[in-house]
């Protein structure tokens, strides 16, 4: 009974907080989108304004420009002229391009271009003028041209208007951020709660849940440790096991190291070797077997000469990883690949130097296992 009524509970607790969330996030994403398109309609206001005053400076220009070429008949001025008349169509361009975006706006874009338009026509009728009439013509055509006033007088009435939109626009933006920050701080703190709650009322269940996955855990790892250490003893022990089947007989000494350096080599993974037996007349190693070996190996070596030789004089084991450059190499019909880490292991009976192991790996060799 005790424990039907605690899931009951849980499961209550857990629907009443995944229902808050939902209507949390429902509410804020829809204030996030208010806010969003509040952002946007800001900046398409500021763009405007924006590129309205690039109309108004290119036209200044570029009337500049033609005053001063009949002024003074430079072409300079013309050329100036010109690169500023470049940029007056694409910025007119933008701001009726925005101005659609509000179906009230329709009205002031399409009296923007017409405006724009009559005063390049001006413009361009002062340039005919001057080359057909002379400079003096030019200038009373110039001076008697309105168009720029009426323009300006149109500019000012987009900027206006654009003003007072952008800050109604300001006011309703920081409204709904404001608005979205309370349902925020309050949702939150509802499902807070909601969850502070359901966890006090759960929270001993757990405790007494997570000694007991503990517990378990422990016991999981020892019979994985114990499974893992039963498993290289019986690997092991299968390996002494036909290494002693094959050293049985009578069997040359050659054939011995041969039969002992490829059993070793296939329980320690390692892929190339060779072993040399200390020969006490010749007081030297002497290569018994070689195992996966591409290169002609020296058949003697002198004790001290080279890893192998120094380990037979130290009789302690040598290993060398990232050995690039090797030249223990795997060969095979389509590729060679060099061995990466090298074991050299001295073979030491009653105080005795009997010979020297060396074998060669493809990748880290597992140590604890080897030893």
């Amino acid at each position: 009974m005790l424990k039907s009524t605690f899931q009951q509970k849980t499961l209550v607790g857990f629907m009443l907080t995944i229902i808050a969330v939902f209507i949390g996030v429902y509410i804020s994403y829809s204030r996030i989108e208010e806010f969003q398109q509040d952002g946007n309609a800001v900046d398409n206001t500021q763009e405007i304004l924006k590129f309205t005053n690039q109309v108004v400076f290119n036209i200044v220009e570029a009337e500049s420009n033609v005053r001063g070429y009949i002024a003074t008949e430079q072409p300079v001025y013309l050329e100036k002229y010109n690169d500023a008349l470049s940029k007056i169509n694409p910025s007119v361009d933008r701001v009726t391009f925005l101005l659609d975006h509000d179906p009230t706006q329709q009205a002031v874009s399409d009296s923007l271009k017409e405006h724009v338009q009559q005063k390049l026509f001006a413009l361009t009728k002062v340039l005919w003028v001057a080359n057909l009439d002379g400079m003096k013509k030019a200038k009373e055509v110039l001076a008697e041209d309105k168009t720029l006033d009426r323009l300006e007088l149109m500019i000012e009435t987009i900027r206006s208007t654009q003003s007072q939109i952008l800050i109604k626009r300001r006011i309703e933006s920081n409204t709904n951020s404001n608005n979205t920050k309370k349902i925020f701080y309050v949702g939150s703190v509802f499902i807070v709660l909601l969850i502070s709650i359901l966890f006090m009322f759960i929270r001993k269940s757990f405790n007494r849940q997570k000694i007991t996955e503990a517990n378990l855990l422990q016991n999981n790892l020892q019979l994985e440790l114990i499974s893992r250490e039963n498993s290289q003893q019986n690997l092991l022990l299968s390996g002494t096991m036909a290494l002693d089947r094959s050293m049985r007989g009578q069997i040359s000494i050659e054939s011995l190291c041969d039969i002992i350096l490829k059993n070793i080599s296939e329980f320690t993974t390692a892929r190339v070797g060779s072993f040399y037996i200390f020969n006490s007349n010749l007081k030297m190693l002497e290569l018994k077997a070689k195992h996966c070996h591409d290169s002609s190996l020296n058949q003697l070596i002198s004790l001290g000469e080279g890893i192998i030789g120094q380990a037979a004089v130290d009789r302690k084991s040598i290993i060398i990883n990232k050995t690039e450059g090797s030249n223990m190499t795997l060969t095979g019909s389509f590729v060679n690949v060099s061995a990466q880490s090298i074991l050299v292991e001295p073979i030491v009976f009653n105080d005795q130097l009997i010979g020297v192991l060396e074998l060669g790996f493809l990748s880290d060799p597992d140590m604890n296992f080897i030893e």
